[in-house]
């Protein structure tokens, strides 16, 4: 359980910003945004090329 009378710093690198008093996630929301924009666009790349070799496929078929 979290001790709500310790000081608690985001575990994100290079971070040291203090976490608020009640705040149940490790990191804080920037680095916890900056962590699922990095997820999205590793899909969309990924996306992106699975529709263009797609693409291929049908314009080679022809």
């Amino acid at each position: 359980m979290i001790n709500e009378n310790e000081k608690r710093i985001c575990k994100g690198k290079g971070c040291k910003k203090e976490l608020p008093v009640g705040y149940k996630y490790e990191k804080c929301e920037s680095c916890r945004n900056k962590f699922l924009e990095s997820g999205i666009n590793i899909v969309k790349t990924c996306g992106a090329a699975v529709v263009g070799v797609v693409g291929l496929f049908f314009i080679i078929k022809k």
